[in-house]
């Protein structure tokens, strides 16, 4: 990793107004269950529509992998999260219905794109679209750096898919280079696709977003300070990971939240 430095500032990280881990002014809401979320379709075996390839990654409330839909042979990738692991995590299962909302409802071609939600017994299971170039920061890490070229290549399709999402009064609130997706195992294309939508959110232009949250190499100043924001955060964000492409590191350099404030 020459060249390259992150610290540990790379873990999101999330915070009410005051500064409480996790803290969200839903919490005073029913509890939430992702059964709540009508879009999942109930099967008895999953089995009978998918057939599921090598473990691509591995969560604390479950894996995913490579499936392929037996009608069509196509190829996509699987999360198959235990509904038991999930039941008391209040706050994940907030996020994840929030990002299922939002990738439900919206497609660009440089945001991946949710094809199936199933359910069983014992899981849920979220079929999506599958990359195969991995993180955009592990090819940074091997790469040291990018030329300018292919860094404005990169930087503009992310414009891109920001743009449309802006337009539609999301903001993602957690773009950083592990959540940008290569599209092929190729290290001469520089497709891209944003992923990890589980901090994006619809708001108001007038109003604002208060709840304090994302990675925080990554943040604006105005979500470090606790203060009201809009869709703007995403784009300091992007400023960071244009710095970050061109020279290979971060521009600032702090292990935690409070270092940077």
């Amino acid at each position: 990793m020459n060249g390259y430095s992150s610290g540990n500032g790379n873990n999101s990280y999330t915070s009410g107004k005051k500064g409480n881990p996790g803290h969200s002014k839903s919490n005073s809401k029913k509890p939430l269950h992702m059964g709540d979320f009508k879009k999942f379709k109930k099967l008895k075996n999953i089995d009978d529509r998918y057939l599921f390839g090598k473990t691509l990654g591995q969560g604390a409330f479950g894996t995913v992998k490579l499936c392929m839909h037996k009608d069509s042979q196509k190829t996509f990738a699987i999360k198959i999260m235990h509904k038991v692991a999930i039941k008391k995590q209040h706050i994940y299962i907030e996020l994840l219905q929030n990002e299922l909302q939002i990738l439900g409802e919206k497609s660009h071609p440089n945001i991946i794109r949710i094809v199936d939600l199933i359910e069983d017994n014992e899981n849920y299971y979220i079929v999506s679209e599958v990359v195969k170039g991995g993180e955009l920061f592990n090819r940074l890490t091997k790469l040291n750096s990018f030329t300018e070229s292919q860094a404005a290549d990169i930087i503009s399709q992310i414009m891109l898919g920001l743009n449309y999402m802006h337009l539609q009064s999301i903001t993602h609130r957690d773009l950083k280079p592990e959540n940008i997706l290569l599209v092929k195992d190729d290290e001469d294309c520089f497709d891209i696709k944003i992923a990890d939508l589980g901090f994006a959110q619809k708001f108001e232009k007038e109003k604002g977003l208060d709840l304090v949250l994302g990675t925080p190499l990554y943040m604006a100043p105005e979500l470090v300070k606790h203060e009201r924001y809009t869709e703007k955060v995403d784009v300091w964000s992007l400023g960071v990971i244009v710095y970050q492409l061109l020279c290979g590191k971060t521009p600032f350099d702090a292990k935690n939240l409070n270092r940077i404030n």
